[in-house]
């Protein structure tokens, strides 16, 4: 299964031998971390990796990997010391999610546990297998490396660079495919590094390699336990031919990033690979967008589903919104596509995906809302029950299934509910409905969110990524898309602030005014009503709207406003009602200039 990169099998299999891991040995958790880690299941990952280190340190740290084909011969994979494997799969885990400060002291912790191995070659015959120290030692430095080039630490990353171009790998009297082995580990980290370095020219040369004869014995050796048109060593081929594909992407080679792209797209075990699944159809839906604006939609649709069906996995905000972080262009792509495909309902749901999950996630996973006194013991176990069922849906979308046709791929995900994850919910909506509505929170919708919205209310709801700016206008019936100017938006709303400070100018007239008429003029038409809701974007977040004005009046003079984070949050706002004017005391300390005149 390793070699095959068939990951979601070896997940389930050692899911079922292992019924609690706190009892499991660590050469079995060894194969279940290394399944969680492939698959970016995170929530079980970090787990698996502290009962690991728990076993280590009471002195359970060898592994004796080994495994058969169907001809019944055993197979020695390698005997080693399992100490830097937590803090290497850690650091993996940890860059991921863009928590580089702490990755790259895990992985500096993993190279030196590597380096520091008392582990020595087996012999075997005439041969003998290299202590497997070595191939994880040049992994944790690639990985150093790709982590200090995206903290910026440029120097440290081409310190690096040169540690594994200088790595030794003409290794003779070796078991066939061990050579090989670290020819391909170097290679990749190399590939790795210089692309997180944006060297991609570099990149390109050191993927232009082959995987050996080594590979041919093992394939023979192991002939019968992969599956039909399956490669050996899939988990070296499969990361070559991408480091292959982007680069060329990246320098312009068009034509072979495409092939190379609709190759890995093609392959049995694409999507095992979490970490470069969505970087491939991102990329080709760029590819494609180039000439054929609709045909990129469903790679980015896809991209979309893959990066928040792992992203359900992480457990906690912070991390959830570093692991979107870096992705924000494929939304930023797709959203563009969709809503210059005049599909204003569904970019706006996209927009929503994009900078909302994290707020209502929040809401989702929040569990210590009250409930009744005598309900409180049972919420308490249909929330366990609940978050269990969840994972479980997640865990069955296994990365071996087929892989959708592209074209068809449909506009819009849909959230994956198992039969029991069904069944809870009803119970808790009976138990605590306020507390059922905040914690099973799905994808927005749009007819739903105008749904909520009152007669005459209109939404506006901004997206601002780069130079490009878009707003949504909602209302009860109908929702429009149009793009607006963004050059430069950031930089005005910088300076209008600072001009609201300045007491004695009025230079923030001239500024609102062109605010206003960059940001509200264009949809003054839709504004009918007196009510509006604005979900800003961005440097929008910053922009006080109720100080925007247009030559004849301000926006706050025309309607009530109301800012939310997210057109998602409407459904727990509670009695929307209108309230009637009231008694207000307002303070202040005016400068009146006169000192004597100072509160």
């Amino acid at each position: 299964m390793l070699n095959y990169a068939r990951f979601g099998e070896m997940e389930r299999l050692m899911e079922s031998q292992i019924p609690d891991i706190a009892s499991a040995r660590t050469a079995d958790l060894w194969w279940l971390c290394h399944a969680y880690a492939e698959l970016k299941r995170y929530n079980k990952l970090f787990l698996c990796l502290d009962q690991m280190e728990r076993n280590i340190a009471k002195g359970d740290r060898e592994l004796n990997v080994s495994t058969s084909s169907l001809h019944g011969i055993s197979v020695l994979f390698f005997s080693t010391d399992a100490t830097y494997y937590p803090s290497l799969w850690r650091a993996q885990a940890l860059a991921e999610l863009q928590d580089y400060e702490k990755a790259v002291i895990e992985a500096e912790k993993g190279v030196a546990l590597a380096e520091a191995s008392s582990e020595q070659p087996k012999k075997h015959l005439f041969m003998t297998v290299p202590p497997r120290s070595v191939l994880e030692k040049l992994k944790g430095q690639g990985l150093s490396g790709v982590i200090h080039a995206a903290l910026g630490h440029r120097l440290e990353a081409q310190r690096l660079v040169q540690a594994v171009e200088q790595f030794e790998t003409d290794v003779s009297m070796e078991l066939p495919g061990a050579a090989d082995k670290k020819k391909a580990t170097k290679a990749e980290q190399l590939g790795k590094m210089y692309m997180a370095l944006k060297d991609y020219e570099r990149a390109y040369q050191a993927s232009d390699y082959a995987v050996p004869w080594g590979a041919a014995f093992g394939q023979a050796i192991m002939a019968g336990a992969g599956e039909e048109g399956e490669e050996y060593a899939t988990s070296y081929r499969v990361p070559q031919k991408f480091i292959r594909a982007k680069s060329a992407y990246e320098t312009k080679r068009t034509a072979e990033a495409k092939q190379g792209y609709d190759e890995l797209l093609k392959h049995p075990r694409i999507k095992s690979f979490g970490e470069l699944y969505w970087l491939v159809l991102f990329d080709r839906g760029r590819i494609e967008e180039a000439s054929n604006r609709k045909g990129a939609i469903p790679y980015y649709v896809q991209a979309v589903e893959v990066i928040e069906h792992q992203r359900s996995t992480i457990n906690t905000e912070v991390n959830k919104i570093g692991f979107v972080g870096d992705k924000q262009q494929v939304y930023h792509h797709l959203i563009s596509a969709l809503l210059a495909e005049g599909q204003a309902a569904q970019a706006f749901e996209y927009v929503e995906r994009a900078k909302a999950r994290a707020l209502v996630d929040l809401l989702a996973s929040k569990k210590d809302f009250s409930a009744p006194a005598s309900e409180a013991q049972q919420v308490a176990k249909l929330i366990q029950a609940l978050d269990a069922a969840d994972l479980e849906a997640a865990a069955a979308q296994t990365p071996e299934a087929p892989t959708k046709d592209i074209a068809t791929t449909p506009v819009g995900g849909q959230t994956v509910r198992s039969a029991r994850g069904v069944q809870v919910r009803e119970q808790l909506k009976t138990a605590a409905p306020e507390l059922a509505t905040l914690v099973t929170v799905t994808q927005t919708n749009t007819n739903e969110i105008q749904a909520l919205l009152r007669p005459g209310e209109v939404l506006l709801e901004y997206y601002y990524e780069g130079d490009d700016l878009a707003v949504f206008i909602l209302d009860r019936t109908q929702i429009r898309g149009i793009k607006l100017p963004g050059a430069g938006l950031s930089a005005e709303i910088a300076d209008f602030r600072k001009a609201l400070e300045e007491t004695k100018s009025d230079r923030y007239r001239v500024i609102s005014n062109k605010l206003y008429d960059r940001l509200i003029a264009p949809v003054g038409s839709y504004m009918t009503g007196k009510q509006v809701l604005i979900v800003p974007h961005g440097a929008l977040h910053y922009l006080p709207f109720s100080a925007l004005c247009s030559a004849k009046d301000c926006l706050i003079d025309r309607a009530s406003l109301r800012l939310l984070p997210s057109a998602s949050v409407l459904p727990f706002l509670k009695g929307r009602k209108q309230q009637e004017g009231g008694a207000l005391l307002a303070l202040g300390n005016p400068d009146l200039g006169d000192p004597k005149y100072d509160l």
